[in-house]
């Protein structure tokens, strides 16, 4: 049998069989004639980083923990006079707006409300969305990203302003005016050491509290200073708690869907970052890059998109010597973040996804086990891609 197919035994003398390879599960028979299908990759989405100015200083921030002091803003008119001559402008469906704080410069996002028919997604630390502000995201059915470490005070001391204070009543201010305006929005929230353990429980309140759409709980970026940050494990084991509790949280849980998903369906994650694929960035300044960290870096900026593409976990897995041919986690890793593999790793992967990834692939399986155990028939052959979203979402 391949290394690259797993084998494990289920009731009535079955064996139910994994391909690392094709992210697949089959019971008994082998026999079946795939192709590897990949996630598409044609450009769909823009992000607008509207300004690195912002009215907070968080602890763990990309930008203030790099020093990054430019605090031009975007001209939405000029840049939307130039989009719109654009063919490519025409296959986008979503806009982000950050920042920053995008939320400084209102004015150049209501203009860009009703000039673009798809969805345009804001995320912001909520601290400047007054009532005025949420009436005219919800008419315009535009969605929030808003951040926040957990429902308590404590839960986000590392949120701040310049000064020192702290955003949270702002926030939870801001939070209210989305909610009685019935804007979609999500939570997004940074992985720290005050939050992992409580994970679960920080979760199911935010969903009960406020019901949001999705949550995002996300390892904070490469900084110079990074004391604030969890490690890989602590990030691992609490990614494996809401895995185990997904169902009583009842939101998606961004991170953790993104590293599933390939399993019901039925497709290769070649990358975990769009950057050079599905997706652009364009800067205050006007500046179309692919990622606004690796190409203002000196050293990092004149890697090549070939580069990454022979760089990606499914790429280099063609070489049966490199650990990625024989990890459990394949079809669904896709690298993680390629900044942070640069600048803590030297490479295109963020290696710290070795370390998260395989084990919510293999809680992903057992659930799979259990689920075939505690069937009355087992069918042979391929297991369709709806019963896997069913055991498993």
């Amino acid at each position: 049998m391949s290394d690259n197919i797993l084998e494990y035994d289920i009731k009535g003398n079955n064996s139910l069989y994994f391909a690392k390879d094709y992210g697949r599960f089959w019971v008994n028979s082998l026999n079946e004639n795939l192709k590897k299908v990949y996630y598409e990759t044609s450009l769909t989405d823009l992000r607008i980083e509207i300004t690195y100015a912002c009215n907070g200083n968080c602890k763990y921030c990309i930008v203030y923990g790099n020093e990054i002091q430019k605090t031009e803003s975007l001209n939405m008119v000029d840049l939307w006079n130039e989009l719109s001559g654009k063919d490519w402008i025409k296959n986008i469906k979503t806009i982000l707006l950050i920042g920053g704080e995008p939320m400084l410069f209102f004015d150049q996002i209501d203009y860009l409300l009703d000039r673009f028919d798809g969805e345009v997604r804001i995320s912001t630390n909520a601290t400047l969305i007054t009532k005025k502000i949420a009436k005219r995201l919800a008419e315009k059915k535009a969605s929030v990203y808003l951040s926040l470490d957990g429902p308590t005070f404590d839960d986000n001391i590392m949120r701040i302003y310049k000064n020192g204070s702290y955003m949270y009543d702002d926030v939870i201010r801001g939070l209210h005016n989305i909610l009685e305006e019935t804007v979609k929005f999500g939570i997004f929230t940074v992985s720290t050491k005050e939050n992992t353990e409580a994970v679960v429980d920080i979760m199911k309140e935010f969903v009960n509290k406020y019901h949001p759409f999705r949550i995002g709980y996300s390892l904070p970026h490469w900084t110079k200073n990074n004391d604030y940050e969890v490690s890989a494990y602590e990030y691992r084991d609490a990614l494996l708690k809401l895995f185990a509790h997904r169902k009583e949280i009842d939101t998606e849980i961004m991170q953790l869907k993104w590293r599933i998903k390939p399993l019901w369906d039925g497709k290769i994650k070649r990358f975990s970052c769009s950057m050079h694929t599905s997706q652009k960035t364009i800067l205050a300044d006007r500046t179309v890059v692919r990622c606004s960290k690796i190409d203002h870096d000196s050293v990092y900026k004149n890697l090549s998109n070939d580069f990454f593409d022979r760089n990606c976990p499914v790429s280099l897995a063609d070489n049966r010597g490199n650990p990625c041919s024989k990890c459990v986690g394949l079809t669904c890793c896709g690298g993680g973040c390629p900044y942070d593999g640069l600048k803590r790793f030297g490479g295109a992967i963020d290696r710290r996804e070795c370390i998260i990834t395989p084990p919510i692939i293999e809680a992903a399986i057992n659930e799979v086990i259990k689920h075939m155990n505690s069937l009355n028939k087992v069918d042979n052959g391929l297991i369709p891609l709806n019963t896997i979203k069913q055991v498993l979402n």
